[in-house]
């Protein structure tokens, strides 16, 4: 019934919180927790932006990939003034690359989304050759069609495939993707789910739980994510991230800051 924030500071007595050269004020980050409901389809009208930060294991332990499904809120200008985190979704470790690519098409297609982003570095390569290729959905055995970058030279299985995604190289553009990401929330555009509601668990049905409290509680995650980062000075004045503890993934900060960059 407890946000694992909440629950990591006072049942596992766990340090959470801001340090010396934290990435962002997490003051800051609570306080853009402004959305009361996720999103689980699209509105019709708006733009919206799947990312997806990879990874590969059997582990249960280990990172898991996670979706980031960012909402794009435009002014009458047609500016963006607001970048709305709907929904984080993590997929379950064992996945292969070809079950991966099948969920990351089902989630762009439930939001009818402009561009999927999707990281290349490493494993990310997996995943990229694998939504270059036609799937079949297991579900329904719907066919789910190959996908083109916007940005590379990879050839699609059809080369009629549509331009939805975008292969994020993210080694060289590391700093620009972190100093986004902090100015998306100093500058407050940056808007994320609600606390987890604090419901009576006991009472609750697994689809309430999958559809509504689950986004809730991957937001928990993102922000303990992010308020285990700090950030950390290379010479020639670029910027990384370091974690405080390893025991804290930042699968779901990569995942946003990667579509928000993008954005």
């Amino acid at each position: 019934t407890l946000s694992p924030i909440f629950f990591a500071m006072n049942y596992e007595s766990k340090w959470v919180g801001c340090v010396d050269d934290a990435l962002v004020d997490i003051n800051k980050l609570m306080a853009l927790r402004v959305l009361s409901k996720p999103e689980l389809k699209c509105d019709g009208k708006s733009d919206y932006y799947v990312s997806m930060d990879v990874s590969r294991s059997n582990k249960s332990s280990n990172n898991q990939s996670s979706i980031a499904v960012l909402k794009a809120k435009r002014n009458k200008e047609q500016r963006i003034s607001h970048i709305q985190l709907v929904n984080i979704i993590n997929l379950p470790n064992g996945l292969n690359f070809t079950g991966q690519a099948i969920e990351f098409k089902r989630i762009r297609k439930i939001y009818k989304a402009k561009i999927a982003i999707c990281d290349e570095n490493g494993l990310g390569k997996g995943l990229l050759d694998e939504l270059l290729k036609e799937q079949i959905d297991p579900a329904n055995g719907e066919t789910l069609e190959c996908w083109n970058t916007i940005n590379t030279d990879d050839e699609p299985d059809d080369p009629h495939a549509e331009k939805c995604l975008y292969a994020l190289h993210s080694q060289g553009i590391n700093t620009e993707i972190i100093v986004n990401f902090i100015d998306m929330v100093e500058s407050g555009r940056l808007q994320i789910l609600e606390k987890t509601p604090n419901n009576n668990m006991e009472q609750i049905d697994r689809n309430y739980l999958t559809s509504v409290l689950l986004p809730h509680l991957h937001t928990d995650f993102f922000v303990e994510e992010v308020a285990n980062l700090k950030l950390k000075h290379l010479p020639g004045g670029k910027l990384t991230t370091e974690q405080l503890t390893k025991r804290v993934d930042k699968d779901r900060y990569s995942a946003v800051s990667y579509g928000l960059w993008y954005i």
